[in-house]
């Protein structure tokens, strides 16, 4: 028995909505807030900066929707496309995980831009709270850099979209075209009934 015959297969419909379905998650995920922290706006008033995910990090959403992208292409293109898209998802469930890491491990620039908005003193005044939602968006690129990697070898040999209702452009046997080819054989002087003639 051949490699590629005992190598698992994954539908198209289970591929795109795999693809789409973690690009989504992972676009959600970057929506919600991501981290806040007390800021002084003045000397006898405190507020609070937060930031979501896409303030953060503007990666994440970006690679969301790339990755949102490359689940169409796998669906609708060729298998060479179709790698290409996959390895797409990967690279992008990379960047979107590292992003995530460097904003858990210092999350006080983009609350202190955030600060800056509030009050011209910019300054924290208080300990950084991280919400779960960097944590989930970590998780999920890492699951998305997982499928973009495997999807390479677990894509079947899908025909391409449309391929199926593409016309044969060779005459069927006893049909129109054939009938029209034998007449003009015979106005030649051939036989058509002689293979060698055909």
């Amino acid at each position: 028995m051949s490699q590629d015959a005992t190598r698992p297969r994954l539908s198209r419909a289970k591929a795109v909505l795999a693809v789409l379905a973690g690009g989504a998650l992972l676009l959600l995920s970057a929506l919600p807030p991501w981290a806040t922290v007390p800021v002084a706006l003045s000397l006898d008033a405190i507020g609070a900066a937060e930031v979501n995910g896409t303030e953060a990090e503007p990666v994440v959403p970006s690679t969301a929707l790339v990755i949102l992208a490359a689940g169409l292409a796998i669906g609708l293109a060729g298998r060479i496309a179709r790698v290409v898209a996959a390895l797409a998802v990967a690279l992008c469930g990379v960047l979107a995980g590292v992003t995530t890491i460097l904003f858990i491990r210092a999350p006080e620039s983009a609350l202190r831009a955030a600060a800056g908005e509030l009050s011209p003193v910019s300054e924290l005044d208080g300990p950084v709270q991280l919400y779960a939602w960097p944590v989930v968006t970590l998780v999920i690129a890492a699951v998305l850099t997982v499928l973009g990697a495997v999807l390479p070898w677990v894509m079947g040999a899908w025909t391409r979209v449309g391929q199926r209702y593409e016309r044969d452009p060779r005459p069927a046997p006893g049909g129109t075209r054939q009938h029209i080819s034998d007449w003009d054989a015979l106005s030649r002087g051939e036989d058509p009934s002689e293979p060698e003639d055909r």
